[in-house]
């Protein structure tokens, strides 16, 4: 099979889509590195921001070994740059990578200085596995 994004990586929900306003933090969907005994190595974050009224919305990483205790991703694991969304970026998409070393990663969308908020949601495109082409199941 040739080497292509399809066959060596998977995509997976991360943030659902929701109109996020509350002024605090909203954790993401957990993504398992380990999904079908791939042994994921990598992870591209994929965060679309629809319409977004007013407020900030800051975007950071977490990881964990047990899916129970989490602990932000530092910096020099970072490839790019975490996505703080305000109301200039209506339909815009934000990406950046994450070099875990923690079986679990997570966004986390820290919302400020909202009343009417912003839509949001993110995918995880999860790569570098030990299975190639990745396993679907």
């Amino acid at each position: 099979m040739a080497k292509t994004v399809y066959s060596h990586n998977l995509a997976v929900a991360a943030l659902p889509y929701a109109v996020r306003s509350s002024n605090e933090a909203t954790n993401g969907t957990t993504v398992d590195l380990a999904l079908y005994k791939n042994n994921f190595r990598s992870v591209m974050f994929v965060v679309n921001a629809h319409t977004v009224s007013d407020g900030t919305h800051t975007v950071t990483v977490e990881e964990s070994a047990n899916n129970s205790d989490w602990t932000a991703v530092p910096a020099a694991r970072v490839q790019g740059s975490l996505p703080a969304i305000g109301g200039d970026d209506d339909n815009t998409v934000h990406s950046f990578g994450v070099v875990p070393n923690q079986r679990y990663v997570r966004i986390v969308v820290t919302d400020a200085d909202s009343s009417s908020g912003g839509a949001i949601s993110a995918v995880a495109v999860i790569g570098a596995g030990s299975d190639n082409p990745a396993n679907r199941s």
